[in-house]
């Protein structure tokens, strides 16, 4: 497995996940410049691409996502999460700014 570019931030940003016409809840738990893992009950398969809406700072930002891994829990391994590892396509400038801000915040050079 390759390593990632770009240091994971832990987070818990509240997302929406637009697939089609329909939203579903979830939750950002780290994310990087490129990506990031949401938990959510409901996983895509891989190579899907949806739009993730996320609150930042009281406002959303819509990026577009694909999804790289997927991670179901399995019933003998309680603390497997569920959820998806995200590629991020070309995301806005408001979110790029966020990720800064937080590094920025804590004290870490991209």
């Amino acid at each position: 497995m390759e390593k990632r570019s770009l240091e994971r931030l832990s987070s818990k940003i509240k997302a929406r996940m637009v697939y089609g016409n329909l939203f579903y809840a979830g939750s950002v738990t780290n994310f990087s410049e490129k990506g990031v893992f949401v938990r959510a009950k409901m996983n895509f398969n891989v190579n899907s691409v949806f739009v993730l809406v996320l609150l930042i700072n009281q406002r959303t930002v819509n990026v577009l996502g694909k999804v790289k891994r997927s991670v179901k829990p399995d019933d003998h391994k309680e603390d497997i999460v569920s959820g998806m590892g995200v590629e991020l396509v070309n995301p806005p400038v408001q979110y790029l700014e966020f990720v800064r801000d937080q590094r920025l915040a804590l004290g870490l050079a991209n």
